[in-house]
């Protein structure tokens, strides 16, 4: 008896277990902060086990440099939506006066996110739209908000 109820368990367990909507996505994502422009860069987003994922932003102007990496743990919602958390690092160069106080030089900090994504059924596009605190930690610590949009081309998606 003890055995069937391990069976029956592990099987409800399984069929509860999360399915993600794509394997990668690869496409461009627009931010816009409060500490600094508003940027548009390179984004890819990798699912390395479902339902973690890990996101690469890089972003380039005429007077700066960016790249962000941000861990993300995505859930599941209804009708292909799924809404994640997670966050991670950015670090950027600039050599000119793009950001009010910083007029040269490298800064770095970390961001939050909370969001939420579609990807549709009948063409393999995946949008995204997140928000959350931004921390400057380097040259000076400052604190502020961003949002970001993203739209991408899913690979393996279902």
């Amino acid at each position: 008896m003890k055995k069937h109820l391990l069976i029956l368990a592990l099987s409800m367990l399984g069929s509860h277990a999360f399915a993600q909507q794509y394997k990668t996505a690869v496409g461009i994502k627009g931010d816009w902060s409060t500490l600094n422009i508003d940027m548009a860069q390179f984004s890819v987003k990798h699912f390395f086990a479902a339902p973690n994922a890990f996101e690469v932003n890089f972003g380039a102007g005429r007077r700066f440099i960016w790249l962000e990496g941000l861990y993300l743990y995505n859930h599941p919602l209804k009708n292909n939506f799924d809404w994640y958390a997670g966050g991670g690092l950015d670090l950027g160069y600039t050599n000119g006066r793009v950001f009010s106080p910083i007029t040269n030089g490298f800064w770095g900090g970390a961001t939050g996110v909370f969001g939420v994504e579609h990807t549709f059924d009948f063409i393999p596009i995946n949008v995204a739209l997140d928000a959350g605190p931004t921390f400057r930690m380097i040259p000076d610590f400052e604190l502020g908000f961003k949002v970001g949009f993203a739209a991408r081309y899913a690979f393996g998606a279902r």
